[in-house]
C-alpha cells in the first residue's frame, strides 16, 4: 500500500468537514419500546500553504471522531430462587438438574446414566458453600423483563470512543533537484465500556 501526504503551496488553503450521526434521525426498531440512543460525529480539518515562497511549505490536518451508544448486551443471571437452588420455574433454561452422585453405568446401553434431582431442586446441604461465599460478595444484577424473551438482563451502560488524529508535514527545497521533506503523525484514542456483562464485580476486588 503507498500513501502520499499532501504538501503546501505558494499559496494558503485549508478544507473543513463534519459527518455525523444521530438517533434523532433514526426509526424504532420493531422488538423495542424506544429508539436506541445513538450519537457520531467526525469532523475534521486541513491547512496549508508557504514558509519561505517557492522554498518551505507546511500542510497540517486534524481528525475528531466521537461515539456514544450504550453496550445492549443480552444476558442472563440467576434469579434468587436459582440461588437457593430451586430450578424449578418457568424460567429454568436447559432442562432437569442431575445429581452428580448418582452416577452408574447402565449395563443394557454401556452409558453413564444419572438421577434428576426431585423437584429439580438442590438440596441446600448440597450446594457448594464457596461459590455461595463467592455470590454473597459478588453485586449480581437481578432480572428484568427484556424484549428478548430467551433473556433477564441487558446491559444498557455507554460505550464512549474518542479519537483525535493529527498529521504535520513541512517541505524544503534547496533547488529543484534537491529538497527534505519531514512528517509527523499522531493518534490518540480512548476506548471505554462496560463489557457487556455490567456489575459482576467481586467485593473484594474493587
Amino acid at each position: 500500500m503507498n500513501v502520499v501526504t499532501k504538501s503546501g503551496s505558494n499559496d494558503f488553503h485549508g478544507t473543513g468537514s463534519y459527518f455525523g450521526k444521530n438517533d434523532a434521525f433514526n426509526a424504532r426498531q420493531f422488538n423495542q419500546a424506544a429508539v436506541t440512543p445513538f450519537k457520531q460525529h467526525q469532523f475534521g480539518v486541513t491547512g496549508g500553504g508557504p514558509i519561505l515562497r517557492n522554498r518551505t511549505f507546511f500542510f497540517g490536518a486534524y481528525q475528531g471522531f466521537r461515539f456514544r451508544s450504550p453496550a445492549l448486551a443480552y444476558y442472563n443471571v440467576p434469579s434468587q430462587a436459582m440461588l437457593n437452588g430451586d430450578f424449578s420455574g418457568p424460567e429454568k433454561q436447559g432442562g432437569d438438574i442431575f445429581d452428580p452422585l448418582t452416577t452408574r453405568l447402565d449395563p443394557a446401553t454401556g452409558l453413564f446414566r444419572r438421577d434428576p434431582f426431585p423437584g429439580n431442586r438442590i438440596p441446600a446441604a448440597r450446594l457448594d458453600r464457596r461459590m455461595l461465599d463467592y455470590l454473597s460478595g459478588t453485586r449480581l444484577p437481578l432480572p428484568s423483563v427484556t424484549d428478548r424473551p430467551q433473556f433477564n438482563a441487558v446491559d444498557t451502560r455507554g460505550r464512549i470512543l474518542d479519537q483525535d488524529e493529527w498529521q504535520l508535514k513541512m517541505d524544503h527545497n534547496f533547488s529543484s533537484n534537491d529538497m527534505v521533506w519531514f512528517r509527523y503523525n499522531a493518534l490518540d484514542q480512548s476506548n471505554s465500556g462496560s463489557g457487556g456483562r455490567h456489575n459482576l464485580i467481586s467485593e473484594n476486588q474493587q
